[in-house]
């Protein structure tokens, strides 16, 4: 599906599962994990700058602030590597695991938008991540906008060819009042992008039945129950 595939896509590259959001999450794939490009946790001769017992059990919700970070199989620098995530990637708290090793404290997460909900551990070190848990003030649950079937435009809102900002405009500026048919296939028509899902819709009344995705937070669009 071209949305799909501009939106999302999971890429294997140097032995290493890289989350590829692109266009969604701004991930980007880096280069493996060899010496041509390090991730800040293969870097433990550096200062620690761990994040104390109290910061991490209030915090739910990370971003990624380093250019690059591994996140890893299992807690230690010998893990293998799951996803390398680049600045900006933002990451849900799966539990309260938490593993003191390699000079580290790693955390158990689950990085937003990886459709297979792969989890793996991240050193929680604050050169490398920033608590975000603010990020989802604006936004609905995942959940609410999978059983969402309609959505109302709130703002005059711009509907785009596939989730992101950067993407081309399908409908511009749709008036306050327009109605949005979500287009049903569960996860596969919600994409993580920056800071907000968006959702593959339907503009009702497009005799031409266009599909394009509109960034769902709260300010943008209400659920139409």
């Amino acid at each position: 599906m071209k949305s799909l595939s501009n939106a999302f896509s999971v890429a294997v590259a140097g032995g290493a599962r890289a989350l590829t959001l692109t266009l969604v999450a701004g991930l980007a794939l880096a280069s493996g994990c060899g010496a041509q490009s390090r991730s800040a946790d293969e870097l433990p001769s550096l200062p620690l700058a761990a994040y104390g017992d109290a910061a991490l059990a209030a915090t739910k919700i990370w971003k990624v602030k380093a250019d690059v970070l591994n996140c890893r199989e299992k807690a230690g620098l010998g893990g293998a590597v799951v996803f390398e995530l680049a600045k900006g990637s933002v990451v849900d708290v799966v539990d309260a695991t938490k593993v003191k090793k390699d000079g580290y404290t790693w955390i158990h997460v689950n990085p937003r938008g990886d459709i297979d909900h792969n989890t793996c551990y991240l050193a929680a070190d604050d050169r490398f991540l920033t608590p975000a848990n603010g990020i989802d003030a604006d936004n609905y649950t995942v959940g609410r906008l999978y059983a969402a079937k309609v959505l109302k435009v709130k703002t005059p809102l711009n509907c785009r060819e596939y989730a992101g900002t950067a993407a081309p405009i399908v409908f511009e500026a749709m008036p306050v009042g327009t109605v949005l048919d979500v287009v049903q296939g569960g996860e596969f028509n919600i994409a993580w992008f920056g800071d907000a899902w968006w959702v593959h819709v339907n503009p009702r009344g497009d005799t031409d039945h266009n599909e394009c995705w509109v960034s769902a937070r709260k300010s943008h669009v209400t659920i139409s129950e």
